[in-house]
């Protein structure tokens, strides 16, 4: 992979799936040196009765996470889920393997990582918070179903939560009720509720997650905050 600005679509041998394929955006401080953000970005859905098409994480890029983080100064990431759910545990392998590489080739600030989905890129944002609690420092999930194993044993891991008063596909009120559930039981969640936009107008949502970067941005200056050790 070259270390320049911009979007490259680029691949990585893998041993389950041959190959890992993802979207990077690099900012344009990329060769400054300094250690930068990352924030992974899971996409959604796709027709399962096609094949899946090669680098469908750069929708999520172009059409969400690239305008609402440009001011972040920060690498983002938007692997393909090779037509596997993000809830399955080998893809969900293959993904972290790669932020390995990537760290290991670039200058990524190991404090400052976050993860980022919507729909089923949220759900999959959900299940890996519980399932890989040590890997983000926060997560954004956006226009998803928020699946708690147990509110007592979530992790503390900050996050934002995105969703549509319009959503067609699921309830608002679900979300409220889990978001409720969780900051009664002292986590550090904020909800965002868009009005007008459909789960499917993506574009709709980039002024609210421009607010969940700002939020981002302000956690990693704040002095107290520490990510967890991965």
């Amino acid at each position: 992979m070259e270390i320049r600005p911009g979007l490259q679509q680029c691949a990585l041998p893998d041993r389950r799936l041959d190959e890992i394929r993802f979207t990077i955006d690099l900012p344009t401080t990329i060769a400054d040196g300094d250690p930068k953000p990352l924030v992974l970005a899971l996409h959604y859905g796709f027709d399962t009765q096609q094949p899946f098409p090669p680098y469908y994480g750069r929708g999520i890029l172009d059409g969400l996470v690239s305008p609402a983080f440009a001011d972040l100064d920060a690498i983002l990431v938007a692997p393909d889920s090779h037509g596997v759910f993000w809830t399955d545990a080998e893809q969900r392998d293959s993904v972290l393997a790669m932020l390995a590489q990537l760290r290991e080739s670039l200058p990524v600030d190991g404090e400052r990582i976050a993860v980022v989905g919507y729909s089923l890129g949220g759900i999959g944002v959900w299940d890996w918070v519980q399932s890989h609690p040590h890997l983000f420092g926060a997560a954004i999930a956006v226009s998803a179903r928020a699946d708690i194993a147990s509110i007592r044993e979530f992790p503390p891991i900050p996050m934002r939560v995105v969703h549509s008063q319009r959503d067609e596909l699921f309830a608002i009120a679900d979300v409220r009720q889990t978001v409720s559930d969780l900051r009664d039981a002292g986590h550090d969640i904020h909800f965002d509720e868009v009005r007008e936009a459909t789960h499917f107008d993506v574009g709709g949502f980039v002024p609210a997650v421009t607010d969940a970067a700002k939020w981002l941005r302000g956690l990693w200056q704040d002095p107290g905050y520490k990510n967890r050790e991965r």
